[in-house]
């Protein structure tokens, strides 16, 4: 994830057809990797939209996409082959209950939404607090500062966490 970052940053700075390709690679190894990449794409897609439209006029976008595609293509036809079957396995595994049982219901999903951002939370617990501690030992360091360049924040936002709303919402979403 973040190498797949830090070339869409790059990309989307320096407007590089090399650096476009090695986004869309990087794009694709990840899609190979773990499935879960869709959901910081998702992220990215929302900060084209919401700050670097232009992209969507230039070539660079498209030839990362083809690239990625392409690079994907034999794993998407063994998908369809085999009926989606890691997809099948994923929803059943989010509709499972507490007794391991199969019994989808929306309290059940609703349930392991929160339980899944509590998670995440208290796995944050040392990042906050190492921010604290940067934030008292520096006073130019925090929100005000990304106030000051809104790109950056809605960056920050859309790559950082759109991905875990999605994330954790994808057990209501699969009900």
């Amino acid at each position: 994830w973040p190498v797949l970052v830090y070339y869409f940053y790059k990309s989307i700075k320096f407007d590089k057809l090399k650096d476009w390709v090695i986004f869309g690679g990087v794009a694709a190894l990840c899609f190979l990797a773990k499935y879960q990449i869709i959901f910081l794409l998702l992220g990215i897609f929302l900060y084209l939209l919401l700050c670097e439209r232009k992209c969507f006029k230039k070539k660079g976008l498209y030839i990362a996409f083809i690239v990625g595609f392409i690079l994907i293509l034999p794993h998407l036809l063994w998908l369809y082959q085999n009926d989606f079957f890691p997809f099948d396995y994923y929803v059943g595994k989010v509709q499972l209950d507490g007794n391991g049982k199969n019994t989808p219901n929306y309290l059940t999903g609703i349930l392991s939404c929160l339980r899944f951002y509590a998670e995440q939370f208290l796995a944050l617990i040392p990042c906050f607090i190492l921010y604290l501690l940067l934030i008292l030992k520096e006073k130019k360091v925090g929100f005000k500062n990304i106030k000051e360049n809104k790109k950056d924040g809605i960056f920050i936002l859309s790559i950082g966490l759109a991905p875990l709303v999605i994330t954790g919402l994808a057990g209501l979403i699969t009900l």
